[in-house]
């Protein structure tokens, strides 16, 4: 009897411990499910497109050249860094006329030589407009547009954009040529061909006027026939007959032929013919 006794108290302990272990696991599953249900689903942000690439000046002025020449000077210059810098402002970006190497043939080379550093930068930035505009903007442009070289020093180096007929010019000031052709025109940049360089005025200065064009030689005209005879004078040829000619002895005959016959009346009336 003891032994059953002693039994079933162990039987009884099992039966609580087996309660009490389901329990606990009960409990923890119903607090995950309330987890979960209060903890709200996320649903994950897609990721920007990428924008554009940024156009690279370098490459553009390699492979759309010619621009071995003005490439050179913006390197050389230090300045490649600086437009490029300009060319990723998406808002703003360039706007480059870049002369063709054929642009420097006439230019002498003492032209650059005699520049000072801080000169060449200025002139190399007067090509560059910091901002987008497409041949269409120049149609009716709001003259004269700001460079990047402007306020340098105190200098305005502004330009002017012309359009006439079809054709488009740009202007420093010193020097006008045409745009030749249009490289790239892609927001936020834009790369116009020009044929010459645009050498600024407030380096250069005012360009020399053109000569006025020497005046035709203008013979004299010839006079009048009448011109050289008062109105109401004696004809010329009666004018130019010289003192004693002719005309003047046939006159004198006249006048003694005349004095003779006088004297000859006078010596009939007197009776005295004999005497002369």
């Amino acid at each position: 009897m003891k032994n059953c006794t002693s039994v079933i108290q162990i039987l009884a302990c099992l039966v609580l411990m087996v309660g009490l272990v389901g329990g606990s696991h009960s409990y923890e599953n119903a607090m995950v499910v309330l987890a979960a249900k209060k903890t709200p689903t996320l649903t994950p942000t897609p990721a920007p497109a990428p924008g554009p690439a940024f156009a690279n000046l370098t490459d553009l002025l390699s492979v759309a050249g010619p621009f071995t020449n003005i490439l050179s000077l913006f390197e050389g210059s230090d300045l490649m860094e600086t437009l490029q810098s300009q060319a990723n402002d998406r808002k703003q970006g360039p706007t480059l006329f870049a002369p063709s190497d054929l642009a420097f043939s006439p230019l002498s080379k003492k032209t650059l030589a005699n520049l000072t550093a801080e000169q060449k930068k200025e002139l190399l930035l007067a090509h560059c407009i910091p901002r987008f505009y497409t041949l269409t903007n120049f149609q009716n442009f709001s003259n004269p547009a700001n460079t990047m070289a402007t306020g340098s020093n105190g200098g305005k180096y502004n330009l002017n954009i012309t359009a006439m007929g079809g054709a488009m010019t740009v202007s420093s000031g010193y020097v006008t040529t045409p745009i030749i052709s249009t490289v790239h025109v892609t927001d936020p940049v834009a790369l116009y061909t020009v044929g010459k360089i645009l050498l600024p005025e407030d380096i250069f200065g005012l360009p020399s006027p053109s000569p006025a064009p020497a005046p035709s030689p203008v013979s004299a005209p010839a006079p009048a026939a009448d011109s050289l005879t008062p109105k109401g004078a004696a004809s010329s040829s009666s004018a130019k007959t010289p003192a004693g000619g002719p005309s003047s002895a046939h006159s004198a005959a006249s006048f003694l032929g005349a004095q003779q016959s006088i004297y000859l009346i006078l010596a009939i009336a007197d009776g005295s013919l004999l005497l002369l």
